[in-house]
């Protein structure tokens, strides 16, 4: 039971962490330029995805997950334009959150594809689409599985 009231009191103190970053990271980022906008939601969205996979109140943490913020990174930082298969999938672990409930990690995700990668999602079309005309669908939630 002590180990267990660790764990916990570990996770709650992680918790608050994060919080302060991004409450910290919102108000930077109101104050910034587009490109450091860009760059304060993926080191926001680096810090959520960094811990080993473990599950929060709210939020978990997956290799899958993290395999997302590489890629995004990896555009972001050196110019690479995403393939259609990488956009793809990128929408589809956004979906797999918000099925699973975890809305803060999904719009992060959502917010660094159309900041980052130029990647816009209309969720009433169950669509997405780039800045240079490809497009693509979102995955209904009966399509996929949770994570």
């Amino acid at each position: 039971q002590f180990e267990m009231l660790l764990l916990q009191q570990q996770q709650q103190q992680q918790q608050l962490q994060q919080l302060q970053l991004q409450q910290q990271l919102q108000s930077l980022t109101a104050a910034a330029s587009p490109e450091i906008q860009s760059e304060l939601q993926l080191q926001q969205l680096q810090t959520l995805t960094t811990a080993t996979t473990t599950t929060t109140e709210g939020t978990t943490v997956t290799p899958e997950l993290q395999k997302a913020m590489q890629i995004m990174q990896d555009c972001a930082a050196t110019g690479r334009i995403p393939q259609d298969s990488e956009i793809d999938w990128l929408v589809g672990i956004r979906e797999k959150l918000r099925q699973a409930r975890d809305f803060a990690t999904a719009d992060e995700i959502r917010n660094a594809l159309r900041n980052n990668l130029g990647v816009e999602l209309y969720e009433k079309e169950k669509r997405w689409a780039t800045a240079d005309g490809r497009q693509g669908f979102i995955p209904l939630w009966r399509d996929i599985s949770s994570p």
